[in-house]
């Protein structure tokens, strides 16, 4: 289980990732600048965003090219 948000200065990156089960939570949200933010509690995001979402599970995204993209997808039992 696991969700977490590295930053590397070096790059001036980030890398945000949730566990393929998403046990653990994670919010993302949009203030009316564009700013993005990210939160393991939604009442985190509420007071600034205009947009909130659940990362999904089995996902990360890398600062650098902007996408979400999925990296586990269960399969059908």
């Amino acid at each position: 289980m696991f969700a977490f948000a590295l930053y590397d200065s070096e790059k001036d990156a980030y890398l945000i990732g949730r566990d393929h089960i998403g046990i653990i939570p994670l919010y993302m949200g949009h203030d009316e600048h564009g700013n993005f933010y990210v939160a393991s509690e939604m009442k985190a995001l509420v007071p600034v965003c205009r947009t909130i979402k659940e990362f999904p599970a089995g996902s990360y995204l890398w600062s650098k090219d902007g996408e979400i993209r999925q990296y586990y997808q269960r399969g059908l039992v």
